[in-house]
Formats: structure tokens, C-alpha cells, sequence
């Protein structure tokens, strides 16, 4: 089976500050192409390449065999999705799939198309930011390709039931035509050293939860800072570390609290798998996942996952995590110190969750499309 997977290449870079859908194109695309029977070629845009047209030295697509568009990939993206025009055949030669792993659209002329959905939250209207100017600018961008994914493509991958059933909803795409992917995790979470000693000083040896995903709005930055206010009125022990560069209109209200401390971005290589296991619980209070990779993360590494109601997160912790209301912040303060408390609660969920994560290893991910191109070939 001859594969051409067009990607961003930059977002395939796991040295600057990785999203989900970099970590997705990351380990996808190298998998397909490990995968017995299925002969994987990159398809890239000109300026996503060094100097020398060769792909980016921090790319984990390094050794792929590419093709390279000339054309500008705005330029190409939008004639694509306006005109189905040119086909992608025109630089790759035959081959039976095109693949997206993250949300495009590529007009094709023999091959057929299969793409990955990351997120919808531009369209849904259900959501309080539906109407601010950025999603309005966000919905006019992607409008043109999320339209094409009902006829023109041949297989649609959503990452979780949440996001098929929101795809069908509102573009009508028929489920038929739709095969869950998933996220997944590295492996290096399901044997998560001791914690670097550099993060146990800045905890000051007091029990911590940790959010990963900083401080925004989409990921519930008012239920943080609301629980926080709350553990302190309980004059709880506990600490809240926040990893990542959130929105700066939350940062002063931050830095007032005494039980918070802001840890800026950190990944796999800076300690945060250890981080996680040596946490009293992820907090992951998300007003918006379609999947939701930390929550997985920390299952893996060993400890529980304390996340919203809302979208994908009760999906993907099932039974093995607990699901709290974003709204209900004296509820939440008391599971987060009911968990630092309760070791033989603790324990059974983090049981729990190991196992669960266990069905979202990057090789899974892997084999469920592998198994979807075989099945609509």
C-alpha cells in the first residue's frame, strides 16, 4: 500500500514546546511507515524545509523519503479546498492514500483521502467563546476543508466518539465512514523515574497537584484559580504547580495566591513524567478536549486524574479517573484533599489508570489506522 502523508513538517518538531497534534503527526507518521505492508512517503511544503530543501534536523520524520511542493502551502491549501485543484498526485506520483494526520483537506485524483480531526471547537456553537473575534477568524480559515470531509474523503479519523459525533452533527459526516484513532502516550510515562530533585525544591517538600496546560480560559483557568482560593480557605497543605505559558490576564491573579506556583513549560525531557508520579493528582479542569493527552499522561506515569465533565476527558479516563464539575469548586477542593489524604483510594486509581493507559500507546494508535486503510482500500 503506497502512502503519501502530507504534514505541516514544523509541527512534526518535538524541541519547541509540542501540542497534542505535534506529538500525534510526531509518532503517526513514523509509525505507518515502520508498519509491514504500507510504503510511506512525507509530502511537504517548500518552506517548511532547510536551506538545503532537506527536512528539519529536529523533525522525527528524519530518514522519510519526501517529496516537496513548490508552491507556497497557503497558496496550495487554498486552492485545494476551493478548487480541488491540483491534484497531489502532480508531485507524488500514483498512490493509493493520501493522509492527513492532523486536520486538511488535499485534492486528489485517483487516491483516495484520509484525514485526522483533532478539534471542532471553532464551529461549535454550544461553547462561550463561539462568538469571539478569534474563533470567528479560526471558523472562516477551516470552514472550507471541514466542508469537503462529508463527500471527498474517502476515511475521516476522529480522536474520540466526543468528535465523531460532533462531526456528524455539524457537517454530516456519516459514521459510517469514520474510525476512532485516538492519542496516545510515550512509553517513557509508564516507568516515570523519581521526581528531579529540582522540581522537589520548588515544591518545598509539600504534597502538590499538578495542571498541565497552563493557565487559559479553554483549559478552565477560572475553576483553578477558584480551587485554589477554596484549598486555601481550608488551609489545606496542598500546592498547585502549573506547567505551561498560559494567557498573561491570568498571571497577576496567579501570583496572588500563596498555594500556586507557575513552573512555565515543561516536557518529557525536563522532568515531567516524573513530575506527574510524584503528584497527588492531575488537575485537568478543560472546558474543551476532544481528547485530552495529559490525562493520559498521568495515568501512565502512576497517578490519578481529576478532570472535567465537559467534552472527551470522561471518555478517555472511563472508570479510572474522577470527573468533577468545573463549577463546583468546594466539591473539587475536597476530592483533590480526600486523594492527598486516602492512600488506599489513591492507590486504586492509580491501578486503574495504568491499565487504562494502556490501550492508548502510541503503537495502538498506529495499528487502528494501518487497520483503517486496509479496511476501506
Amino acid at each position: 500500500m503506497r502512502v503519501a502523508a502530507y504534514v505541516h513538517i514544523r509541527r512534526s518538531r518535538l524541541d519547541v514546546n509540542p501540542t497534542g497534534v505535534g506529538k500525534h503527526i510526531a509518532a503517526m507518521v513514523p509509525g505507518l511507515a515502520s508498519t509491514p505492508g504500507i510504503d510511506l512517503s512525507v509530502l511537504g511544503a517548500r518552506e517548511d524545509m532547510d536551506a538545503d530543501g532537506s527536512l528539519p534536523k529536529a523533525s522525527t520524520l528524519q530518514g522519510l523519503p519526501l517529496t516537496t511542493i513548490r508552491w507556497s502551502r497557503r497558496l496550495t491549501e487554498a486552492s485545494w479546498a476551493l478548487c480541488r485543484w491540483p491534484a497531489a498526485e502532480r508531485w507524488t506520483g500514483p498512490v493509493d492514500w493520501v493522509y492527513c494526520p492532523a486536520e486538511g483537506y488535499v485534492a486528489t485524483r485517483r487516491a483516495r483521502l484520509a484525514v485526522t480531526v483533532h478539534c471542532v471547537n471553532w464551529f461549535d456553537p454550544e461553547l462561550p467563546w463561539y462568538d469571539h473575534a478569534d474563533t470567528r477568524r479560526q471558523r472562516l480559515s477551516f470552514a472550507p476543508r471541514f466542508r469537503r470531509y462529508r463527500q471527498d474523503t474517502t476515511l475521516v479519523l476522529p480522536v474520540s466518539n466526543f468528535l465523531a459525533n460532533r462531526l456528524t452533527s455539524l457537517f454530516g459526516v456519516p459514521p459510517e465512514r469514520m474510525r476512532i484513532v485516538g492519542n496516545g502516550v510515550e512509553d517513557v510515562y509508564f516507568s516515570a523515574g523519581d521526581i528531579d530533585e529540582r522540581w522537589r525544591t520548588i515544591a518545598n517538600e509539600r504534597p502538590y497537584v499538578i495542571v498541565v496546560g497552563a493557565l487559559t480560559r479553554r483549559k478552565g483557568a477560572e475553576c483553578i484559580l477558584a480551587t485554589a482560593r477554596a484549598l486555601l480557605a481550608c488551609q489545606s497543605n496542598l500546592q498547585i504547580l502549573i506547567a505551561g505559558t498560559g494567557e498573561p490576564a491570568f498571571d497577576a491573579p496567579a501570583c496572588e495566591l500563596s498555594n500556586i506556583k507557575m513552573l512555565g513549560y515543561v516536557g518529557v525531557d525536563s522532568g515531567l513524567p516524573g513530575l506527574l508520579r510524584n503528584s497527588v493528582a492531575l488537575f485537568f479542569p478543560s472546558r474543551y478536549e476532544t481528547f485530552g493527552i495529559p490525562a493520559v499522561e498521568a495515568m501512565a506515569a502512576g497517578t490519578p486524574a481529576v478532570v472535567s465533565h465537559y467534552a472527551a476527558l470522561p471518555e478517555v479516563v472511563g472508570d479510572a479517573g474522577v470527573v468533577v464539575d468545573p463549577n463546583q469548586v468546594d466539591a473539587i477542593a475536597d476530592v483533590l484533599m480526600n486523594l492527598e489524604r486516602d492512600a488506599q483510594l489513591r492507590t486504586s486509581l492509580v491501578q486503574a489508570g495504568q491499565v487504562r493507559a494502556g490501550q492508548f500507546r502510541w503503537s495502538v494508535c498506529v495499528q487502528r489506522v494501518a487497520a483503517a486503510l486496509r479496511e476501506f482500500s
